[in-house]
């Protein structure tokens, strides 16, 4: 975006010009207006905002046409753009009020960057350059040469021109070369092709640093909420726990399973009896054996006890 500011020199003794000023801007600027502006600001300054170099170029070639103006140009980010350019916000306002400021200094048209963008400093000392040069071009204008300079800007040939002027076609012609009026012409061609590069420039690197801007926000936020589970989806704050005692029960009574599963798949009955007699208990079913008490003894399974020689079972001696 570009921010321009221009502030009127010497108010208090030539009196406040700024309502011809906005005039002249309103029909400079018709074919590419601004989306902002150009409102007075404060004291006799005024300002508009700008999306395209075209409005930017037609702007300070009037305002620098006119003499008697501070001009300064911000280029950067904005914020936000509210009903008029007063409400507006950001880095292109903060860089053109710099900009204006030093201009009061100089005496010339000062352009300067906003701190988020990074325009190549010689695409920057370019189009200053460019802007100061036709600035001085402008100024050393006589006045005959600014009438022969406004009826070519107004679409007008060199006979049509000596015909509203009452002078020669020749005459048109020597006024015309020593305006530098095709310089001139070329010069703003120049600025428009360049200050729309850096532009196009600044919007696209705005655009990659918000969109990693917020993505590395969404990433801030799903590392610090431990929101990646394994298979990839994300996980809500506040379920890490849920998930992970889940995980566990599951487990446990994977290993549960695997105790009470026999060794040729057959399972230890519900009633924890013991196995039948003569088969071995598997180790690995001890453990749930001994959680239901003590085997139940059984005849098949515990032989008698065989009896004494020559004493006869169950009877006394006679």
């Amino acid at each position: 975006m570009f921010a321009v500011t221009i502030d009127q020199r010497s108010s208090r003794s030539v009196g406040d010009r700024v309502p011809e000023l906005l005039e002249l801007l309103a029909e400079a600027c018709a074919g590419n207006p601004p989306i902002a502006g150009f409102d007075r600001t404060v004291g006799d300054e005024v300002e508009g905002l700008f999306d395209d170099a075209a409005g930017v170029v037609a702007a300070v070639r009037a305002a620098l046409a006119m003499g008697d103006w501070h001009i300064g140009l911000g280029i950067g980010s904005v914020e936000s753009v509210g009903r008029n350019v007063r409400e507006a916000r950001g880095s292109a306002f903060v860089a053109a009020r710099e900009a204006v400021e030093r201009a009061k200094i100089s005496g010339e048209v000062e352009v300067r960057q906003g701190a988020d963008v990074n325009i190549s400093p010689l695409a920057l000392e370019a189009s200053q350059v460019v802007f100061q040069l036709l600035g001085a071009l402008l100024a050393d204008r006589t006045d005959a040469q600014r009438e022969v300079s406004d009826l070519f800007d107004a679409g007008l040939t060199g006979r049509e021109a000596a015909a509203a002027l009452g002078v020669s076609p020749s005459a048109v012609s020597q006024r015309r070369t020593a305006s530098r009026y095709d310089l001139e012409t070329r010069g703003w061609a120049v600025l428009d092709e360049l200050l729309g590069r850096i532009g196009d420039e600044v919007d696209a690197r705005l655009d990659v640093e918000q969109k990693a801007k917020t993505k590395g926000k969404s990433h801030a936020r799903l590392d610090a909420e431990r929101g990646v589970a394994k298979d990839g989806r994300a996980v809500a704050k506040g379920n890490e726990s849920s998930d992970v005692g889940a995980l566990e029960r599951s487990t446990a009574g994977k290993s549960l399973a695997a105790r009470e599963q026999g060794p040729v798949g057959g399972a230890v009955p519900a009633g924890g009896a013991a196995p039948a007699a003569g088969k071995e208990v598997p180790a690995h079913a001890i453990p749930a054996a001994r959680e239901q008490g003590p085997a139940v003894k059984t005849a098949s399974a515990v032989p008698e006890k065989a009896p004494a020689s020559g004493r006869k079972q169950g009877g006394s001696r006679l």
